[in-house]
């Protein structure tokens, strides 16, 4: 292997970091049907081919973008739900905490915003997602769920069947902050942990 070859495995991954970096700005700016590949390449300092040689189309971009945004928080709620020996309800509440840190306290929120209001129009980034995130995310929660039932803290309801009802308050909080924060402020904390001690309530076996 010659050295201008090693040099350029070695560049690699940070070129692509930038690449992504400056789709997230560009998509944000623009949205993601209207971003153009050649601005995203303004955007990262490289040729448009260059993008090219990491992802074949805006749709790989926006995928690489997800997997990107998506995987540090996912590994660790995977860690949390495997070895956390904590009670179903604490450990629902670790949970929510890390959302409300790690995904509405941080650019992640971007993304998940970008995926609420265009990626219904790109059905492979939509199932890509699915597939990725949201299936992954909803098994953390129905894994939590079936453990309370199984060590009689929860009871058997429909609550463990649609953990989709556990999960709602995130794209709520997400799109709200997107359209009618800077005249209806929410206050997300209060708004999660309202939302999680009522679900509790249905959830939680009575003594």
């Amino acid at each position: 292997m010659t050295t201008m070859k090693r040099e350029r495995r070695k560049e690699a991954p940070d070129k692509r970091e930038e690449i992504l970096n400056a789709a997230l700005s560009v998509f944000v700016e623009h949205g993601f049907g209207a971003s153009r590949m050649d601005e995203v390449a303004k955007r990262a300092g490289v040729a448009k081919g260059t993008i090219y040689l990491y992802f074949p189309s805006k749709e790989e971009l926006f995928k690489g973008l997800i997997e990107n945004v998506a995987s540090p928080p996912l590994e660790a709620l995977q860690t949390l739900v495997d070895t956390s020996d904590a009670d179903s309800e604490q450990l629902l509440r670790t949970m929510f905490a890390f959302v409300k840190r790690e995904l509405l306290g941080t650019e992640r929120r971007q993304v998940i915003h970008l995926i609420l209001t265009e990626v219904h129009r790109f059905p492979d980034v939509a199932r890509f997602y699915y597939e990725n995130v949201v299936s992954r995310a909803l098994g953390f929660l129905r894994t939590i769920m079936e453990r309370g039932v199984a060590r009689g803290e929860f009871r058997d309801c429909d609550l463990v069947r649609f953990p989709q009802l556990m999960a709602a308050p995130l794209p709520m909080a997400v799109f709200w902050s997107a359209i009618f924060e800077p005249f209806a402020p929410l206050d997300v904390d209060r708004f999660m942990d309202t939302h999680l001690d009522l679900l509790l309530t249905k959830l939680k076996v009575k003594s």
